[in-house]
């Protein structure tokens, strides 16, 4: 499918494409260019002819690799090993790239097509387009040696050796195939491949280190400790985060089943429900993470200096963030989340499909879609059915009034692409009366009054803002005075009962400290998460109704409660929504103020520990195992002598009863013998009875 649209690309870069301006009213020319393809890991290195991140050559982007065999043994080779790792490489290009496939091609078919194989992982080259032509070299070259050796010793009939022969049959292979045999990509015109396929956040961040982070965290947990993690999980406030209540059931018994909006709020709430439930070390690193991915997902940045000082790499593809920002903005708006929603479009009509031509399929039904949203945006047509040139036009007034139908939208895959602002909607307070300025709240306090004469306001206790957030009373919100962000607490929303106009809100200024550890966020906040360390005991009750098909059933589950009301708060810098907004609250002290150096140093005693642990802990499972084997072989011994002794036992006593019969048995026969002889001798025969032994013998 590539070479397709390739060839397209080629061809509207060439001639251009002729459009028709709707804002100028007149025909255009546009000619398209590739700034950036975007995809996850195996994609965009299958876009620039690499190996993948399982070979040697792991990074796309430079030339990282690992290479055990020519590196130093020991500590001094974990830090050059660390060292590569957290740096940026020498850049690959696409000019080298198309050099190792040549280099590639040349040997294959010069009779070592096998040979292909070492030298892509040698150079990290790989192009799966290139390896079906050589696996063509390769079965030739395979099916002409089993012919050779049939055919014994000795040159061919026309003079060659087996060598040359070979190299012939390849030559003339090659000679039959396409002049250009690599990866289409290559050949498009200003685009590299390596350093044009930026790094995608979506799977290297939340499908990446959160994901394995989290299965990590839920993975240590006892019983009572996922018990613990349920409870703080749905406890948590979440009324910045734009975000619905968390379900901690879902998020624990299903770690391994999560989706990327699930690890996104994961995210944003790691540092305060995993405090003290992980180890130290562990913890640590979620803070550094959640410090990290507000920068990486702000789609604002006001200064590029300042915002890439902060946004130190972690992670080998993190290095790459740095150079990736300043040539195509923002990484989030180029994250491949977006376009996820459309593989359920796809999967729907690859199901409806007669499976004859799937892809064929697809196309036609993407294509008609294209052509309908086309014609109820508004869009013009300029060829007539016959493909003769007709003025531009538009679809009427009723086919255009389908946009202000949400079910037809959603059928047609384009809900959201116009931003129905909601801004202004207020909710009054339940059961309070229109009043006057001096009865509010700000009244009292001697603002003036925003009112004429007589006028009435109607408290409201929640309204929408401008960027679509929901500013409700008692909670906490970020607002500028005199150009300087600030936090504060909401205490009173005021509207004008008759023309319904917003007058303002009363906000009640919040003051920012130091940073509160262990989560090393200021000791304020935006959403009123509880720092449940200080000056209160945290307590997990079953508590919580449980709600099911939108409503309260009878059930409970834990939730975390507190046994003082906690007036001490902080301010949650790991939320992603408004995070440029948030990140000018940032402590200047950089966290964890390691050097490069430092860090790895550090990040080596950390391995070495963990692998000591980890000894530690098979040898304690072995011992374990071990001891229970043995108590199983005790029991298991214990329980064959008991049977071996019931088995004598019931043999001895079956001896004994044979015994007792055989002994009854003689005195009745010696009885029968007597009788029968006093029946057969007569009077000459006298019978003297043996004494029993109750009589003394006598």
């Amino acid at each position: 499918m590539i070479e397709a649209v390739v060839a397209m690309l080629k061809e509207a870069q060439e001639h251009g494409i002729e459009v028709w301006d709707c804002e100028y009213r007149e025909r255009i020319l546009i000619i398209p260019w590739i700034l950036a393809f975007q995809g996850d890991n195996p994609m965009s290195s299958e876009f620039a002819s690499h190996i993948g991140m399982k070979g040697k050559y792991f990074c796309r982007i430079c030339q990282a690799k690992s290479d055990k065999t020519n590196r130093a043994p020991g500590h001094a080779g974990e830090i050059e090993r660390l060292m590569d790792f957290m740096t940026a490489g020498v850049p690959r290009s696409r000019d080298q790239t198309i050099a190792d496939l040549n280099a590639q091609l040349q040997r294959a078919i010069d009779g070592a097509p096998s040979a292909a194989e070492d030298m892509a992982t040698e150079s990290g080259s790989k192009d799966k387009y290139f390896q079906y032509f050589l696996d063509n070299f390769q079965a030739a070259a395979s099916k002409l040696r089993d012919e050779q050796k049939e055919r014994g010793p000795g040159p061919s009939a026309a003079g060659l050796s087996k060598a040359d022969e070979v190299k012939n049959l390849l030559h003339q292979l090659r000679s039959e195939m396409p002049d250009n045999i690599f990866n289409p990509v290559l050949s498009i015109s200003d685009f590299d491949a390596n350093c044009d396929t930026p790094v995608e956040i979506l799977h290297v961040v939340l499908l990446g280190v959160v994901k394995y982070r989290w299965r990590d965290a839920v993975s240590r947990q006892t019983s009572s400790g996922k018990e613990e993690l349920k409870a703080r999980l749905s406890s948590v406030n979440v009324s910045g985060l734009n975000t619905p209540t968390i379900r901690g059931n879902t998020y624990v018994q299903y770690a391994g089943s999560l989706v990327g909006r699930d690890f996104r709020v994961i995210l944003q709430v790691a540092p305060i429900v995993l405090y003290g439930i992980i180890p130290p070390s562990h913890y640590e690193g979620w803070v550094a993470l959640c410090k990290l991915a507000p920068l990486i997902f702000q789609p604002v940045i006001e200064h590029l200096p300042t915002y890439l000082w902060f946004n130190k790499p972690k992670f080998h593809l993190f290095v790459h963030l740095v150079y990736h920002i300043p040539r195509f903005g923002p990484l989030i708006l180029y994250a491949t989340e977006s376009f996820e929603s459309y593989n359920l479009v796809i999967r729907l009509r690859s199901i409806h499909s007669t499976k004859h031509a799937p892809s064929l399929d697809i196309g036609t039904a993407f294509s008609h879609l294209h052509a309908i949203r086309h014609l109820i945006s508004g869009g013009f047509v300029l060829s007539d059915t016959d493909g003769s040139q007709i003025p531009p036009r538009q679809a009427g007034s009723e086919v255009l009034a389908l946009l202000k139908d949400e079910e037809f939208l959603g059928f047609m895959s384009m809900s959201g692409l116009w931003d129905i602002s909601r801004s202004g909607v207020h909710m009054p307070v339940v059961g309070a009366a229109p009043c006057s300025w001096d009865d509010t709240m700000t009244g009292v306090l001697g603002i003036s009054s925003l009112l004429r004469e007589g006028d009435k306001v109607q408290k409201c206790r929640s309204i929408v803002l401008p960027n679509g957030d929901l500013a409700e009373v008692s909670q906490f919100a970020l607002y500028r005075n005199h150009g300087k962000s600030c936090v504060g607490r909401i205490e009173e929303i005021l509207v004008e009962l008759e023309t319904d106009n917003i007058l303002g809100l009363l906000i009640s200024p919040c003051r920012l400290g130091p940073d509160v550890l262990p989560y090393r966020l200021p000791s304020c906040t935006v959403q009123g998460d509880r720092q449940c360390l200080v000056g209160f005991k945290e307590l997990i009750t079953p508590t919580r109704r449980i709600t099911q098909e939108r409503r309260l059933t009878d059930h409970f589950e834990n939730e975390v409660n507190h046994a003082v009301e906690p007036t001490d708060c902080f301010v949650n810098l790991a939320q992603l929504r408004s995070a440029s907004d948030l990140q000018k609250l940032r402590s200047s002290t950089r966290f964890p103020g390691l050097s490069l150096v430092e860090a790895i140093e550090q990040s080596i005693r950390n391995r070495e520990q963990l692998e000591r642990e980890a000894k530690e802990a098979e040898a304690a499972k072995e011992a374990e195992r071990k001891e229970k084997a043995a108590e199983r072989e005790a029991k298991a011994a214990e329980k064959q002598a008991k049977a071996a002794q019931k088995e004598l036992a019931k043999q001895k006593a079956s001896e004994s009863a044979s015994a007792g019969t055989t002994k009854t048995r003689s005195k009745k026969r010696k009885q029968d013998e007597l009788d029968r002889d006093f029946a057969e001798g007569g009077e000459d025969l006298v019978y003297h009875p043996r004494p029993s032994k109750s009589r003394g013998g006598g």
